[in-house]
């Protein structure tokens, strides 16, 4: 017999449980959803946007990794335009 699941949940309803969180918060250099390594941002990336192409990349201005559904050749594009206006990105 399996065992069942207590009636008392340890967890909020809707909350994910800590060993399922892959964000690491809200950047503290840019202010987007951030993520410790790679390789959770990508998984992360396939969890939530199946079947969309997504990728992701180091934040310019922490240790963070994000993701973007841009893809590299445009993001190129992006930041080739802000630095030749002197702009951050």
């Amino acid at each position: 017999m399996g065992r069942s699941r207590s009636r008392h949940s340890r967890y909020a309803p809707g909350a994910v449980p800590r060993r399922e969180q892959r964000a690491a918060g809200k950047c503290p250099a840019c202010g987007k959803d951030s993520y410790t390594s790679k390789k959770l941002a990508k998984q992360d990336a396939r969890r939530l946007f199946p079947g969309d192409t997504m990728r992701v990349y180091p934040c310019p201005g922490s240790r963070y990794w994000h993701m973007t559904s841009a893809d590299a050749q445009r993001a190129a594009g992006i930041r080739a335009r802000l630095a030749d206006r002197g702009g951050a990105g």
